[in-house]
């Protein structure tokens, strides 16, 4: 490989913790027209230096073409050209999440537009201490993600795929750039994010009977006839519960007994494993404990006191 010489010049993008993609420019190369306006700023040029990285790495089962044709079935994009629909192809990359596995949570950066190719996926209003609340379904050809890029503030919803859901993910840049050409498209999530806004806020007004209250603290778990362990307390229900990090043996169906301790609380369960995706269970009560739904109550409120 030629040695780099004084007069080279560099382009460094970030890919991901602990990796990172040279690129070097010699000095006889012709210079190219810049992408991005004078009056980027630096951070702006490094985001979109990165976002043009993971295009380049990416790599899809059926290339430009077949994102394109993703892109033109959705129905914010349908009246692109064949030009601006291959620029903004250019900004996607193809990713695959695994069934109940998150594609952000609530309060996450908003850097980018997704559409789903294959699968489904669940809109979450997921806060620490207030109910776990699905807001929407969504399905392939749909797009999500947009209310924070648009409004550019922090995620506001968690976003969960289903099952195993094939999506393509949007940067932040490419997908403004492509609103800023076409007053249809941008008109179009206008009202696509008003009408989202609309049943978000109509979805919180329902009340759920047996409401899942999100913890996320860690704790002990002591199995009846195990050594204890660290785990995770997801979320609680008094039908339920979710964590991560238990006994690998544990799988679904399986019968559980065993007591969550945190500081001086402790919770006694008697349950069944619901489902198992990777590290984190899903715990459905069985056992009929006197005074189980007051234990579960009060554990809950030491909790949130806790995490206040």
């Amino acid at each position: 490989m030629r040695g780099a010489s004084d007069t080279d010049r560099f382009e460094l993008a970030r890919l991901g913790v602990g990796t990172a993609f040279l690129q070097a420019k010699s000095a006889d190369e012709p210079e190219c027209a810049s992408a991005e306006p004078d009056g980027w700023s630096l951070a702006a040029r490094a985001e979109a230096s990165l976002e043009r990285a993971r295009a380049a790495a990416a790599s899809t089962d059926d290339g430009l073409d077949g994102i394109c044709e993703t892109l033109r079935q959705t129905e914010v994009f349908a009246n692109l050209g064949e030009r601006e629909l291959r620029r903004l192809a250019r900004g996607c990359t193809d990713q695959f999440r695994s069934d109940r596995q998150f594609i952000f949570r609530s309060g996450d950066p908003s850097d980018a537009v997704y559409v789903i190719r294959e699968g489904n996926v669940d809109i979450l209003r997921d806060e620490r201490g207030k109910p776990l609340e699905r807001l929407a379904h969504l399905g392939a050809g749909e797009i999500f993600g947009e209310l924070g890029v648009l409004h550019g503030v922090e995620r506001t919803a968690s976003v969960r795929a289903t099952e195993g859901c094939r999506l393509l993910r949007i940067g932040k840049l490419a997908f403004l750039r492509v609103l800023e050409a076409n007053a249809v498209a941008e008109a179009k999530l206008e009202t696509l994010a008003a009408q989202r806004h609309c049943d978000n806020s109509a979805a919180v007004l329902h009340v759920r009977k047996d409401p899942r209250i999100r913890i996320d603290a860690r704790m002990i778990l002591v199995p009846a006839a195990e050594d204890q362990q660290v785990t995770r307390l997801e979320d609680i229900s008094q039908g339920g519960l979710s964590m991560t990090g238990v006994p690998a043996p544990w799988q679904s169906e399986d019968p559980v007994s065993f007591t969550l301790v945190s500081g001086g609380e402790r919770l006694c369960v008697i349950g069944r494993v619901a489902w198992r995706r990777d590290e984190t269970v899903g715990i459905a009560f069985t056992g009929d404990i006197p005074g189980h739904d007051h234990r579960v109550s009060r554990f809950t409120h030491v909790l949130l006191e806790e995490l206040a």
